[in-house]
């Protein structure tokens, strides 16, 4: 019974996304690559337990997309958190995003955000919640800044381990973008939304890896104009201590 409804779970998830993304249909390939590292302070002084609440983040990606032969996208982040509960962490930090995509000016976005994470076992898998707020700054090649665009995502996740090998596991994720504002370069509504299938393996208790499809659509604010829907080879690591 419980297989049967992480089985659904990861179900809705692929139709709610296939359902975002039915009116995209200027489709292109790419690769992306997820690396997280996730932490606390206990380290710092042993004995003291209360620095086992304060905790950092430090994340990395790579984006490639169409032609495959060179990174398009990439990010680096950084945060610290502190657990106001087992299951609940807030958190505070900053994203750089550099783009260098073919016949496109370069540009450098700058994010500071606040964020929530929500983790809990549900008995049948991990059910994950995180919800973030990002004041973006985008500076374009020879034009400097251009508005600040302040933007709400929300991140759901799934990881069901299979019982004939719980190392190995169903992963299934989305998140939506919505931009709270107008700006010179992001319009106000919905601006993307990423969606996850694959399978995950425990290397060790610390050591996870994620492997699978994403299917990726970003808003065309052009009049008229579809949706762009890029499909995703995707591999993504978390080293958790």
């Amino acid at each position: 019974m419980r297989f049967k409804f992480s089985w659904a779970i990861i179900f809705i998830i692929f139709l709610l996304n296939a359902r975002l993304s039915y009116a995209a249909n200027t489709d292109s390939f790419g690769f992306w690559n997820q690396d997280v590292a996730q932490g606390n302070f206990g380290f710092v002084n042993k004995d003291k337990p209360e620095l086992k609440k304060l905790r950092w983040w430090v994340e990395g990606q790579m984006r490639v997309f169409d032609q495959l032969d060179s990174i398009s996208s990439g990010l680096a982040r950084a945060a610290i958190g502190y657990a106001i509960t087992p299951k609940i962490t807030m958190w505070g930090g900053y994203t750089w995003n550099p783009n260098r995509l073919k016949n496109k000016p370069d540009t450098d976005e700058h994010d500071v955000f606040p964020a929530v994470t929500y983790v809990t076992d549900t008995g049948f898998g991990t059910f994950t919640a995180r919800t973030m707020f990002e004041g973006r700054m985008l500076s374009t090649a020879g034009n400097g800044y251009s508005g600040t665009s302040f933007r709400y995502r929300q991140l759901f996740r799934f990881v069901h381990p299979l019982k004939f090998e719980p190392r190995l596991s169903l992963v299934a994720w989305d998140e939506v973008f919505t931009n709270m504002n107008e700006t010179q370069w992001a319009a106000q509504g919905f601006d993307q939304n990423r969606g996850f299938v694959g399978v995950g393996w425990n290397f060790t208790k610390n050591l996870h890896t994620d492997f699978g499809y994403m299917n990726w659509r970003l808003h065309n604010a052009a009049p008229n104009s579809p949706d762009y829907n890029r499909n995703m080879l995707t591999v993504n690591f978390l080293l958790n201590y």
